[in-house]
């Protein structure tokens, strides 16, 4: 009787740890889904002047989970209807230089908010990221819920067996 009450606590675990697995891998599809709505709302396209352009890392983390990021923060002035912006932005991108100062570069902006601005390199950078993220996402989603699956069905063949 005690050992299949203790099959029965594991499967229990079982359950509340599959279910966290899924919680995450859903936050990340979550977060992925919000960032390519936004980018979706940058219909609008101009030319800008890269004013201020500067890129530095931070590292955090310890050991195996140190990482690093690396930040460009520019400054972009560009023209919509006549109107005059000038934006300070701070992107997370790769360790490279993309742009450089006094360099005119094409912006994607929201129709409904001009300031909602972003380089197009860095748009399809991201939509390729997001890309490429949701394809692991997925795949470990479903190596997760296989491997849970076969616990899962191992665990109730060895209950079935002991009752």
């Amino acid at each position: 009787m005690k050992k299949n009450k203790n099959n029965k606590n594991g499967l229990i675990w079982l359950i509340i740890v599959f279910i966290f697995f899924l919680l995450i891998f859903a936050s990340f599809y979550y977060y992925q889904y919000k960032l390519e709505k936004h980018l979706e709302t940058l219909t609008e396209e101009t030319v800008g002047t890269v004013i201020k352009y500067e890129t530095y890392s931070k590292s955090g983390g310890a050991g195996r989970y140190k990482q690093t990021r690396h930040y460009h923060n520019m400054t972009i002035n560009y023209e919509v209807d006549g109107k005059k912006y000038s934006i300070e932005k701070e992107y997370i991108g790769s360790n490279k230089k993309i742009f450089k100062a006094w360099e005119k570069i094409d912006v994607l902006y929201n129709p409904n908010n001009p300031e909602d601005v972003v380089p197009e390199t860095l748009v399809n950078w991201r939509m390729k990221q997001i890309k490429s993220s949701r394809i692991a996402t997925t795949v470990m989603t479903i190596l997760t819920t296989g491997f849970f699956t076969l616990i899962f069905y191992n665990n109730n063949k060895k209950i079935r067996k002991d009752q």
